[in-house]
């Protein structure tokens, strides 16, 4: 959009032969400004709800109960692949260090159906939070990794995903609101000078 609010104004001031034309240049400076605020605002508050969902230990509302039900059928299937190779064994490094990608029963079939499909989207995302959070479970204490070793303590995934959005997004969207405030001020203070020196000069725009 801004862009496109640039180049129509550029082309106003080519058909004016390059005489400057005051609501042109409002358009190409304040307006665009105001835009970058409005979108960076919208961001924002929409950002900051989905960080307060996250953040709550409230998981019976939205998204979060999909991925927590995600959750629970990758831990049923962890915990079968746990019994068929432990065998009886009770292997504490293996119940520690086993992970889903090992797990013939987690993996997409070659032939027929896979009874799976429903969760592999949500499996992706809890397990690419996982490995680049450093995060386990979901939502509720005593959830563990499923697919990263469970050799230390770590936060519920949940809540990590609310912090890495906080400082990521967060930041990104009120630097844009930053950014359109400073432009809105620079630009109106260049008008009103451009308008000042324009009347000392006798120059109608």
């Amino acid at each position: 959009l801004v862009p496109t609010m640039l180049a129509t104004c550029h082309l106003v001031h080519v058909y004016k032969a390059g005489r400057p034309v005051f609501s042109a240049m409002a358009f190409s400076t304040v307006i665009p400004a105001l835009v970058l605020i409005g979108v960076g605002y919208s961001h924002l508050f929409a950002l900051e709800g989905v960080v307060d969902r996250l953040s709550s230990s409230d998981c019976r509302i939205g998204e979060k109960v999909a991925l927590n039900e995600a959750y629970v059928q990758a831990g049923a299937v962890f915990h079968q692949c746990l019994e068929r190779i432990q065998n009886g064994t009770k292997q504490v490094d293996l119940k520690t260090y086993l992970v889903l990608d090992d797990c013939e029963e987690y993996q997409v079939p070659t032939h027929g159906k896979d009874p799976y499909s429903k969760w592999r989207g949500r499996w992706a995302y809890l397990a690419a939070l996982e490995d680049l959070q450093d995060c386990g479970g979901w939502c509720f204490v005593g959830q563990t990794s499923l697919w990263t070793p469970r050799d230390q303590k770590k936060d519920l995934c949940s809540y990590t995903a609310a912090a890495s959005l906080n400082r990521t997004a967060l930041w990104q969207t009120q630097r844009m609101i930053i950014a359109g405030f400073i432009g809105m001020c620079v630009s109106g203070a260049m008008l009103a000078g451009l308008q000042e020196l324009f009347l000392a000069l006798d120059v109608r725009w």
